[in-house]
């Protein structure tokens, strides 16, 4: 279970303020995803969790342009970058699986906090022009279970982190030319 403890409750704080929350959770994730993929030697691991983290680095800014629309300015927290970075710590180490079974469990309260943002603030969502970026963080976290499920499941690691790698906006790392054995 993850040691980021974020507000479950959408209805009581403002689109601003959940945005502001999404947008530390990419912070707290891109420092835990980053971390992660430096400890791994296998090079297709590697790869996979490179593209994790781009996605995760593509939705920060996202969400710190959205802030930006709305007139605030995102200042990463400096608590929430070292909050990923001892949750990597955690699980950096572990046999593969275990690790991946780890990031299974938190996944799912994700997609349903931020499917809760656009719902309980739909009429503003659409105003400020947030849609489109709550949807694929949404999408982001759904991919992330499937690229879980398809690693535990045994899938190729090409298949497995097909939904992450669709998500991607910017370049796609390079695949590894073979896998470590």
């Amino acid at each position: 279970m993850s040691t980021r403890d974020r507000t479950n409750n959408t209805t009581e704080v403002g689109l601003l303020d959940a945005l502001l929350d999404a947008y530390q959770g990419e912070v707290f994730g891109v420092a835990m995803y980053r971390r992660v993929t430096e400890s791994l030697d296998d090079p297709w691991q590697r790869w996979q969790w490179e593209c994790l983290t781009r996605v995760e680095v593509e939705l920060r800014d996202e969400l710190a342009a959205a802030l930006l629309r709305l007139g605030h300015t995102a200042i990463p927290d400096e608590e929430e970058h070292d909050a990923g970075l001892a949750e990597a710590e955690r699980i950096v180490g572990l046999p593969w699986l275990e690790m991946l079974h780890e990031f299974t469990c938190d996944l799912p309260p994700l997609v349903e906090r931020y499917s809760a943002i656009a719902v309980d603030h739909e009429s503003a969502v659409d105003v400020v022009g947030c849609r489109e970026v709550l949807d694929r963080l949404v999408r982001h976290e759904v991919a992330s279970i499937e690229f879980h499920r398809g690693e535990l499941a045994g899938r190729a690691p090409i298949d497995s982190i097909g939904p992450v790698v669709d998500l991607l906006t910017g370049p796609i790392p390079d695949p590894p030319i073979e896998r470590a054995s």
